[in-house]
């Protein structure tokens, strides 16, 4: 989803140079601040920005962080992402008061996941009681592709 937000992005006009996805779980960003990011977006380059933190929770303090730089940078879209669902929502309920708004993406299940590529009539067949397998070597290759 967040491939398909800054594919959108650019899509939508947004200079990839105004754009900026980070992963904050690389050891490589160990000790970064969140602001420490708009410093790698060009002044020059007009329009405006998307920032994504993904894997947030693993900066201490983000939140804080994060509220700041919503309050500073208003041209600026933040987008932060989270594998630990309970906390995140926690930390962003208790600092993020009106300038967060929490989604929350379950796991797909097979089904959806055979119906995102398109391919669940194909391949999986139910009569209303239970399902059926039409075509197992396909359904493997689906997985596995």
């Amino acid at each position: 989803m967040i491939k398909q937000l800054v594919h959108e992005a650019r899509q939508g006009g947004w200079s990839p140079k105004r754009i900026l996805y980070a992963s904050i779980d690389t050891p490589v960003y160990s000790g970064t601040s969140l602001e420490e990011f708009l410093s790698l977006l060009p002044n020059s380059e007009p329009g405006p920005a998307l920032i994504v933190f993904d894997e947030i929770q693993y900066l201490k303090g983000w939140e804080s962080h994060l509220k700041d730089l919503v309050d500073t940078y208003p041209t600026v879209k933040f987008v932060a992402t989270g594998s630990a669902a309970a906390a995140l929502r926690l930390k962003s309920q208790e600092s993020g008061a009106g300038r967060f708004s929490d989604f929350m993406l379950p796991p797909l299940t097979f089904h959806e996941f055979l119906q995102f590529i398109g391919k669940d009539e194909e391949l999986v067949g139910y009569d209303g009681h239970e399902y059926s397998i039409r075509d197992l070597g396909a359904l493997n290759s689906s997985i596995i592709d």
